[in-house]
């Protein structure tokens, strides 16, 4: 994901990765959550840059990525 900032956040207690649009302001948020024990950059893993640019969320929104808090 080239066009955005990879950063790690903690949000309501839980470490979250978290992909900023570079240049600019996100008008929504999308969070991705998957199983227990389960870290959120796995998931990120499956966002490619590619299909993300076809789609109508392309620097649009911010991606959060929280961990599993078990």
């Amino acid at each position: 994901m080239n066009d955005y900032r990879r950063h790690t956040e903690i949000l309501g207690g839980i470490n979250c990765l978290v992909l900023r649009p570079e240049n600019e302001a996100p008008e929504m948020a999308v969070v991705l959550c998957h199983g227990f024990g389960e870290q959120g950059a796995n998931l990120a893993e499956c966002l490619r840059d590619d299909a993300l640019a076809a789609t109508a969320l392309d620097r649009r929104a911010v991606f959060v990525f929280p961990d599993s808090p078990f």
